[in-house]
């Protein structure tokens, strides 16, 4: 499920923003961008993080500045004169007039960067992680919230299913009756002289009932059902066992589709297979 949560804190010394992110997956992914002095925390904050998350791609965003002016201006002298000699030579060669302003130096790249503090105290170190646990927990409840949505959402799925399935269950029933007439049809317009042996018709009719029985898979699609009518209300993460689930419904529609010999059926079958498919886009929210 989607989420964002976000997160500050600030001391005499420092001020931390974070945020996090969280979009849909079927694996747990954490990416932490942010200052590289936090660079040693990100396998500490992937372990936290975890507890709150099972799956999705979760973007850990840090941003950090700093009041006691322990920052750092570095200049790269070397860089600098090479750079500013290259540029004489190159004014020499076009004509122009060379300068010796500063002003020029400060448009090479790279001459000059801030460096942060080299060390975390133990006080901002515990205020870093209590932030980030802040941002992560009002993510979650984001999340949790549109899973109450999810969960509605897939129990109207889950209904329609079941309606579904009791409405192809009935239509098995007619299965003999309306094959027996169809065959009989079939040789009426193949124009076979005399009677038809009643007996060979009932046996030909048998092995097409057994052809495109439904039975079983009827009955393992009603049990996925109500499976999945337990599992949804059940707690903790559920998300591969529903998208499993998904895998198991389709198989026993696309099953009993094959099998079809009504275009009734047909129609029961095209919008079971479409319940599922908006079931399955549903259970990628869910963790």
């Amino acid at each position: 499920m989607t989420g964002f949560g976000k997160a500050a804190s600030q001391s005499s010394e420092f001020l931390l923003d974070v945020s996090v992110k969280a979009v849909n997956g079927r694996y747990l992914e954490i990416k932490v961008h942010g200052p590289k002095i936090y660079n040693a925390y990100e396998s500490e904050i992937r372990k936290k993080l975890s507890k709150y998350f099972k799956r999705g791609t979760l973007d850990v965003y840090v941003n950090r500045k700093v009041f006691n002016g322990s920052e750092t201006l570095l200049f790269n002298e070397k860089l600098a004169k090479k750079w500013l000699d290259g540029f004489q030579s190159m004014a020499k060669k076009l004509g122009l007039e060379p300068s010796q302003s500063a002003d020029i130096l400060l448009q090479g790249p790279e001459l000059i960067k801030v460096e942060e503090a080299g060390s975390i105290t133990p006080k901002e170190k515990k205020v870093f992680f209590e932030t980030v646990l802040k941002a992560a927990e009002s993510c979650a409840k984001v999340r949790e919230d549109e899973g109450a949505s999810v969960q509605k959402d897939l129990k109207k799925h889950i209904d329609l299913l079941k309606k579904l399935s009791v409405k192809i269950e009935k239509l098995r029933g007619q299965t003999a009756k309306d094959l027996q007439k169809k065959y009989q049809q079939r040789l009426e317009k193949l124009n076979i002289p005399g009677e038809v042996d009643e007996q060979r018709m009932a046996q030909e009719v048998v092995i097409l009932i057994d052809k495109s029985d439904i039975s079983e898979e009827i009955q393992r699609l009603k049990a996925h059902l109500e499976a999945l009518s337990d599992l949804i209300n059940s707690d903790g993460s559920i998300g591969k066992k529903l998208d499993f689930y998904a895998q198991e419904l389709l198989r026993e529609v696309n099953t009993i589709g094959s099998k079809s010999t009504t275009s009734e059926l047909t129609q029961f079958v095209v919008e079971a297979k479409g319940a599922i498919e908006k079931y399955r886009e549903q259970v990628q929210n869910v963790e």
